[in-house]
């Protein structure tokens, strides 16, 4: 079962774009980021992390390398927790994770600078 949500069996697929647990994150994230992706609302259709990847990494109305920088930011996070969970028997919430993403600011201040 997924660590995340405990509802249902964990794929990649799953983890990364259908969990509820980390639905909430891309939420929150795209939601402080003031971005739109239209295609979170498709997620539930797409049945592998390439072709989710793909079409939310090319959205129209948002910067490119920023959103892939996103993308990579917030999916290893999502994965670090998933690990925490799973070998350390440790839980963080929806709010700790998102918090721990926010602290990319301190990436864009070492010159980050697309992010």
């Amino acid at each position: 079962m997924c660590p995340l949500c405990r509802c249902a069996p964990e794929t990649a697929i799953h983890l990364m774009v259908h969990c509820r647990f980390s639905f909430r994150i891309w939420d929150a994230i795209f939601e402080w980021l003031s971005v739109d992706i239209q295609t979170q609302s498709n997620w539930q259709s797409v049945s592998t992390v390439f072709d989710w990847w793909t079409a939310v990494a090319t959205a129209q109305g948002a910067p490119l390398k920023a959103l892939r920088s996103v993308l990579i930011l917030v999916s290893w996070e999502i994965w670090k927790e998933r690990n925490a969970r799973v070998f350390q028997s440790n839980n963080s919430t929806v709010v700790a994770v998102v918090n721990k993403i926010k602290e990319c600011r301190a990436w864009c201040m070492a010159g980050a600078k697309r992010l």
